[in-house]
């Protein structure tokens, strides 16, 4: 219940916080109705009349009246689930002042438990305004006011003090029925009669005791008389146990505490038995803290009318259940006897009370109680069960500590266990109720903590937005409420400082300044550090930050109010003054990702805003000018501010319910529509190649009908030449047509072509059949198309979602370093967003990038005072989206690269000479190096010479390159081009060499085809360039880049590719281009994606892995190395390219059987259907040898053979001829058209081969496995 509960309350974004009241006189009447914890439910008795207090006691009425009903109880507007986490944190509140109390006045020297009363006080004050339950928070406030001057030494503890005290917690029980609406003894007199002796207290006076008895009612002082005494009786044994009869006869017991007595313990014996019943349906169950603390409200009520021993029994169960939840181990099923005979002696003692019969109840249970004492020792020296938690615990010690480390997120390594007996990271003890609480409260902080910090920046530059204020109250309010909620009192505490200090500025008791500013965000990293800590497995220590955090909010000015109504200072508990000093922040501290202590806050200056010509939506003005990096200067475009964004994409603010999916979940089903895109594409191509195959047929039909009515034709005329042959002239009778006598060959070719009919109808079938079957495809595509993009875009996140870390890192850099930086992020275009997987790599080596811009760029301020330059150092990330690349620029208004330390530590290391001569360019490479710093000392931050590397072969490892520029006393900047790297894209095959490559046709900006000469003449300038759509594009090789064999120029048309990246234009040359097409990009392993220019593979249809390259890196690196083309050759043919066949035949299988024969002996085939096809074919590519058949519809061979002949780029193509046509005639016809062999068929394939080679001057030999 308490899971869900927190699920709900922390999904829940508050829409406003109510300000705090300064009397609960003016707060709306109406009451919210909530159900109440029956453990929590004080005494319904009868009240008396309330005269005003004064200091002598009046007459006390004898007669009790009816209880009276509260007049103000909580505002309306109080969102019930605020309320709720309210009550929840009201009830652990209470539970602690009833323990702390009794050994606070026993032994008055007991600091801590002071502290801890005075705390409670605080968090009931500060929560209870927060909630609107102003009645509540004003008396807490009372009695907080009254011990903080305990505290300070203004006034001495004092018996009527301690009364007081007292009174007051017992008057926390009225007060929460009262904020539920309900029956009370207690009502707004006697509450204001408490707070006006509070004050007298506090302010030095010694009322009597007695006049403030005077205005309570009896059944109040009555409750709290019996709650003294049972506290009293759980900690000492009673010396005798009296009879219930003399007890009833005395009248020692009143009714209405017997009927409460009934009550609790029927709720009580209720869990027992739950808890009894699970047990015995299943061994080892966990023991939770509110069963120990109903067996502890148990024993104590017991002890208020003792019959027998069942008090120490149930003091004796709740020794043993504690033990079970301290050492957090199970109890076991031989502990299930005795536990079910303790809950049968507890209902032996309801039905006693509720009969007033104990005439044969037990009075001796020492059996009972050595069992339970020696349960214990027994388990506890048994070893221990196997424990569901990957954690190994420790036996219970006195004060243990106990977290419970979330379950580890899916393709992260578990987390280590956490070691209980730690110390406690509070003044109380740490107990972690429930594991999934703590888990979805680690979950729920790290968004909490990143919208504060968001909310932190912004509040900067706008101190004077009360709604940003209102907004942090409100997310450190939820912080505070899940951390309490999973049992981390320590985190709880120091938000809830967090929370007084918005409280004083939203209030106006505060002024809204830069240091306070810097207070809370030293406060948000300390809490992003001990979550961090959580999620590690470790407990974190919560006293020296929130020690720190006091100090800082005490040294800022509280103005004063009134000495009566005076403003709250922040809380600073007494537990923690033995902290004399402000620690410092550790190296281990700002190593980590959010860091312990931020810049100091309490003597920061303002902060010089930043320069309005860069960023927009910033202060116009400056009081010192910021000198930006006169670095390379870069094509004029517009920046806005980068908004910090968490990193789910889905609105908040939108209707609908939402979901959270595991990252791994999500990649596998990227994974499968991308193979679902693969598959479509295969049956496409299938697809294809049918609707070709049925070209074929449709083809082969027509022939074949052609024929038959040449043959039909034929027939006839035979029979009516003979006919004609075997009657006379003038004969009479009818001819054989005239009377349907057909010879057998004319009824076959009717047959056959009604056969052929046939086959045409079956064609048309087929056709429709494939029609349909391709818009299905098309329509799949669509949605398949419509999937991908969707699951994609779960996949992107903002770049602003890294903001706070990063702001974190600059921070805790600064303050480690004693200087002055601030982090602004930038970005060019409409969007941030970048893949998930690429933005958690690249975080890592930006953070690095961060602290070296603090270590070796940010001056002192003392430097950059001295100059002029302003105190604070700025860094800037920015971000925008050129083709296929996300670039990330981070800048610095630094010193700069020390080039002669460079220079100086490459000659220790004998990298260069000591008189070599060095282009700058070439020193700032060094610093990539392994084992390279400048830094004359190893700090946290620099010095190891494992920073440069790292960041470099990181950015490598995802496909990206690193860019360094630097100038002196202006600053750095370092430019990361990485891929976005989606799962999904479109992109266009080309044939570098002779291999096929995709390339993102987004970086495509246009194909362009010239003639060889014209190609030799771009060559032959001194700047190879080609202008395409008015802009010029360097003419560059792929080839050489890709590290392939160059393919000489030959006679065809040159196919220049243009590409673009970022301001970066070149134009390519390819050997083809395939068309464009949807391709899933598939990971190529880190061996291969570490090359510069590769961006991923994909697979083809026909099955076959291609490689995508990533053209920005080609670019660069084409131009770097001046890559010139090579100078225009004749075409020679090369012994390693495949030579390429062209069959020309308008047989399908002569086509098919030739084709696999020749690519068996490694040939390149192309097919042509009849001479006009080859025509068509010849215009796109010049074929190294031709195969023509002679008989061939629309144009034969001896046409097609006398057309290559005739054309100056084809007539170099030799021609062997293939027919079944073997006389002579034809062979002279083809050797007089030019044919340069003559094969008939049907032929041998050795023979065919032999032709092919001596024709070519190769030597063919067939493929292994062949």
């Amino acid at each position: 219940a308490n899971s869900l509960r927190f699920l709900q309350v922390m999904h829940d974004r508050l829409e406003g916080l109510p300000e705090a009241s300064a009397t609960g006189d003016e707060m709306p009447a109406t009451i919210i109705k909530l159900p109440a914890r029956p453990a929590a439910e004080p005494a319904k008795a009868p009240a008396r009349a309330e005269p005003p207090a004064h200091a002598e006691p009046p007459a006390r009425a004898n007669a009790p009246v009816a209880p009276q009903k509260p007049e103000t109880q909580v505002a309306a507007a109080v969102d019930p689930a605020m309320l709720g986490i309210f009550l929840e944190e009201f009830d652990s509140v209470r539970t602690q002042l009833e323990e702390r109390l009794p050994r606070w006045l026993e032994d008055r020297g007991n600091s801590r438990a002071l502290a801890d009363i005075r705390r409670g006080f605080h968090t009931l004050k500060g929560s209870g305004r927060m909630v609107g339950a102003t009645e509540a928070g004003e008396f807490a406030w009372s009695f907080e006011e009254l011990l903080n001057r305990l505290v300070e030494g203004k006034i001495s503890f004092s018996e009527p003090l301690g009364e007081a005290v007292r009174l007051a917690v017992a008057a926390l029980g009225g007060l929460r029925a009262r904020m539920l609406g309900e029956d009370c003894a207690l009502d707004s007199a006697g509450i204001n009669a408490l707070k006006a002796f509070a004050r007298q207290l506090a302010g030095g006076a010694q009322p009597v005791i007695d006049g403030l008895q005077a205005t309570l009612p009896e059944v109040f002082l009555q409750s709290a008389a019996a709650a003294g005494r049972t506290e009293q009786a759980a900690r000492q044994a009673p010396d005798r146990s009296p009879d219930l009869a003399e007890l009833l006869e005395s009248g020692a017991m009143d009714p209405i505490l017997r009927q409460l007595m009934l009550g609790e313990i029927r709720g009580y014996l209720s869990e027992l038995e739950r808890f009894v019943h699970d047990l015995a349906r299943e061994a080892g169950q966990p023991v939770e803290p509110s069963l120990v603390r109903a067996v502890h409200t148990l024993a104590g009520t017991l002890s208020m009318a003792p019959l027998g021993q069942e008090a120490e029994v149930a003091r004796a169960l709740e020794n043993y259940l504690d033990n079970r939840l301290m050492s957090d181990r199970p109890v076991s099923l031989r502990a299930l006897f005795a536990v079910q005979t303790c809950l049968h002696r507890f209902h032996q003692r309801l039905a006693v009370l509720e009969d007033g019969q104990a005439t044969s109840y037990p009075r001796h249970d020492e059996a009972l109680l050595a069992d339970l004492a020696g349960l214990a020792a027994l388990e506890d020296s048994a070893p221990a069960p196997a424990p569901e938690r990957p954690a190994e615990r420790e036996p219970a010690s006195p004060a243990p500590a106990v977290a419970v480390a979330p379950s580890p997120q899916a393709g992260e390594p578990a987390m280590p266990s956490v070691a209980t007996g730690a110390p406690a990271t509070d003044s109380t003890e740490l107990q972690i109720e429930d594991g999934s609480i703590l888990a979805i409260f680690l979950e729920e902080a790290a968004e909490v903590l990143e919208r504060c910090d968001t909310l932190l920046n912004t509040w900067r530059d706008k101190l004077a937005d009360r709604k940003l204020v209102q907004n942090l109250q409100r997310e450190i309010h939820t912080f505070k409420g899940g951390a309490r909620m999973a049992g981390l009192d320590g985190l709880g505490e120091l938000s809830h400082s967090m929370e007084t200090l918005l409280e004083h500025i939203a209030g106006n008791r505060l002024e809204a300044t830069v240091a306070a500013v810097q207070a809370l965000e030293e406060g948000c990293d300390n809490l992003n550090l001990f979550v961090e800590q959580l999620q590690s497995g470790r407990l974190p220590r919560t006293d020296d930050a929130l020690a720190r955090f006091e100090k800082k909010v005490k040294a800022l000015r509280v103005p004063q109010t009134e000495p009566a109504e005076r403003a709250e200072e922040p809380a600073q508990a007494p537990a923690h003054r033995e902290v004399a000093q402000e620690a410092p922040a550790t190296p281990e501290a700002a190593r980590a990702a959010e860091p312990s202590a931020a810049a100091p806050a309490a003597k920061a200056p303002q902060r010089a805003p930043a320069e309005p010509a860069q960023t927009i939506g910033r202060p116009s003005a400056a009081p010192t000018e910021r000198r930006k990096p006169a670095l390379r200067p870069e094509p004029v475009r517009e920046f806005r501010e980068i908004e910090d964004r968490p990193a789910a994409t889905a609105d908040e603010n939108a209707p609908g319910a939402q979901i959270r999916v595991g990252a791994e979940l999500m990649d596998k089903l990227v994974n499968y529509a991308g193979e679902i895109s693969i598959y479509r594409s295969r049956l496409e191509q299938q697809m294809g190649a049918v609707r070709f195959n049925l070209k074929e047929v449709d083809v082969t039909v027509q022939r074949l009908k052609e024929q038959l009515r040449k043959m039909d034709m034929e027939s006839e005329a035979q029979m009516m030449s003979r006919y004609q042959s075997a009657s006379g002239k003038g004969a009479t009778e009818f001819d054989p047509l005239e009377l349907d006598r057909f010879s057998n060959m004319q009824q076959l070719s009717r047959a056959l072509a009604e056969s052929v009919s046939d086959l045409l109808n079956l064609h048309e079938m087929l056709d429709d059949s494939i029609r349909q079957a391709e818009s299905l495809l098309t329509q799949q595509s669509r949605v398949s198309s419509d999937l991908q993009e969707g699951l994609m875009q779960t996949r992107m996140t903002p770049f602003g979602s890294a903001a706070p870390r990063l702001r974190r890192v600059v921070r805790a850099a600064a303050a480690e370093t004693s200087k002055k930086a601030r982090l602004q992020l930038r970005m060019a275009g409409s969007s941030d967003q970048l893949d998930r997987n690429v933005l958690e790599r690249i975080t890592a080596p930006l953070e690095h990038m961060l602290r070296n811009a603090i270590a070796h760029g940010i001056e002192a301020p003392k430097l950059r005072r001295k100059a002029k330059k302003p105190e604070e150092g700025e860094i800037t990330v920015t971000v925008e989206a050129e083709a296929t690349e996300f670039v990330i620029r981070v800048e610095d208004d630094g010193s700069g690269i020390d080039l002669e330390a460079v220079r100086k530590r490459a000659i220790e290391r004998g990298m260069i000479g000591a008189n070599e001569t060095v282009e700058p360019q070439r020193l700032i490479q060094f610093i990539r190096e392994s084992g390279f710093s400048t830094a004359t000392t190893v700090t946290g931050l620099a010095g190891r010479g494992v920073g440069m590397d790292v960041v470099n072969s990181e950015i490598k490892q995802i496909g990206g390159s690193l860019e360094i520029e630097t100038e002196a006393g202006k600053g750095s900047r370092f430019t990361i081009r990485i891929p976005f790297s989606l799962a999904v894209m479109q992109a266009i095959g080309v044939t570098i060499g002779d291999r096929p490559f995709q390339i993102p046709l987004n970086s495509v900006a246009g194909v362009a085809r010239v003639t060889p000469a014209e190609y030799a003449a771009i060559l032959r300038s001194e700047s190879p360039v080609y202008k395409f759509a008015g802009e010029e594009y360097r003419v560059l090789e792929l080839e050489p880049l890709l590290e392939a064999p160059s393919l000489p120029l030959d006679g065809d048309n040159v196919s220049l590719l243009m590409v673009r990246a970022g301001e970066h234009l070149a134009a390519f040359r390819v050997a083809g281009l395939q068309g464009h097409r949807e391709i899933v990009v598939k990971p190529v392993g880190p061996q291969i994606s570490s090359i510069p220019g590769i961006l991923g593979g994909t697979i083809a249809a026909d099955g076959q892995v291609m490689i995508i390259l990533d053209m920005g890196p080609l670019i660069r690196r084409g131009l770097e190395r001046a890559v010139q083309p090579p100078e225009p050759v004749v075409a020679v043919r090369e012994e390693s390219r495949q030579p390429v066949v062209m069959v020309v035949d308008d047989s399908i299988t002569m086509r098919k059987v030739t084709s696999r024969v020749l690519e068996n002996h490694s040939l390149e085939v192309m097919t042509a259907q009849d001479g006009v096809d080859a025509i068509e074919k010849l215009h796109e590519r010049v074929p190294d040898l031709m195969l023509l058949d002679i008989e061939m519809p629309r144009m034969d061979g001896y046409q097609l053979l006398e057309h290559v002949r005739a054309d100056a780029r084809l007539r170099h193509v030799p021609v062997i001829m293939i027919t079944s046509r073997a006389g002579q005639k034809h062979r002279k016809k083809a050797r007089q058209a030019g044919a340069n062999a003559y094969l008939t068929k049907p032929y041998q394939e050795a023979e065919l081969i032999e032709q092919v080679a001596a024709v070519l001057d190769i030597e063919l030999a067939p493929r292994r496995g062949d």
